[in-house]
């Protein structure tokens, strides 16, 4: 392996990589990379064409991987894992996505209504980046990320937020109707499902991008697919589940800034972003 050219990441030599495919690599293409990962495309002599993706932590799709059986994840080999990052050879899935379908709202929810069903019956004890799925995990969790905002803040780092946002956060955190519907609705989701990501195969989804799954409740997933089709989720959606999705945001918001990647200036405006999205819903 070696340094990636741009990016803190080793990489395997395309020798390498024929070695493991036993036949020549005809075509190696940059799809995707930021500062945590990297996908490229394989073409092999005999046309058959993988991704190859490398990814540094915080991730836990090799494990994810490697535990699920389910018909929405493409095959997947596990070249690496240790302690820094994670290598994947998957499956090129030559299927359309629901971004490409071109679908109106009546049938982009109905699609992703039952994209988010069958993530929920993937079991409980699967490896995840978070659990929210209870009371308790809920309450850890949110505490942990109002004490990361409110160093950010303290700090300096975080200047388009204050301690009346962070106040307002936990408040919203202890109400009844989030509390319920955690308790009530938790269960595995993919955490980043877009439509992008989701591909229509003759029976059935596959779905791509596992880094960071976590145990929550299920519409979360519903609102970040509808996002990402700019279709409004609020009419959709419980108030507290829309909230909760753009929590996540807010929380991944302060942990790259915090641990993952402070040189970025991005993060102070999503969580701005996220907050204002979750106070109007807060009532």
């Amino acid at each position: 392996m070696h340094p990636h050219p741009t990016l803190q990441l080793s990489i395997h030599a395309t020798h390498e990589l024929e070695h493991v495919l036993e036949e020549q690599i005809v075509v190696r293409e940059q799809l995707h990379a930021w500062p945590l990962s990297s996908v490229e495309s394989l073409i092999t002599a005999s046309g058959t064409r993988f991704i190859y993706k490398v990814q540094c932590e915080p991730t836990v799709e090799p494990e994810f991987y490697q535990r699920v059986h389910s018909r929405l994840l493409p095959a997947c080999a596990v070249l690496q894992r240790d302690a820094r990052q994670a290598v994947l050879l998957l499956a090129y899935i030559q299927a359309p996505t629901l971004r490409t379908r071109n679908l109106d709202e009546q049938a982009a929810v109905r699609h992703g209504r039952d994209v988010v069903r069958q993530i929920g019956e993937i079991r409980a004890d699967v490896p995840v980046y978070a659990d929210l799925g209870t009371v308790k995990a809920w309450r850890a969790f949110a505490q942990k990320t109002l004490d990361m905002l409110s160093t950010l803040i303290g700090d300096g780092r975080f200047k388009n937020i204050n301690r009346d946002d962070v106040g307002a956060l936990a408040r919203w955190a202890e109400t009844q109707a989030v509390l319920d519907v955690v308790d009530r609705t938790s269960r595995t989701i993919n955490g980043d499902l877009k439509a992008e990501h989701i591909f229509c195969l003759a029976d059935g989804y596959q779905l791509i991008d596992w880094q960071r799954p976590y145990r929550a409740p299920g519409d979360i997933d519903l609102v970040t697919y509808l996002d990402s089709l700019q279709i409004p989720a609020q009419g959709h959606v419980a108030p507290a589940v829309f909230g909760l999705r753009w929590f996540l945001f807010v929380h991944w918001a302060a942990e790259a800034k915090l641990n993952l990647l402070p040189q970025l200036p991005v993060f102070d405006t999503w969580a701005r972003s996220g907050i204002d999205k979750i106070r109007s819903v807060a009532g």
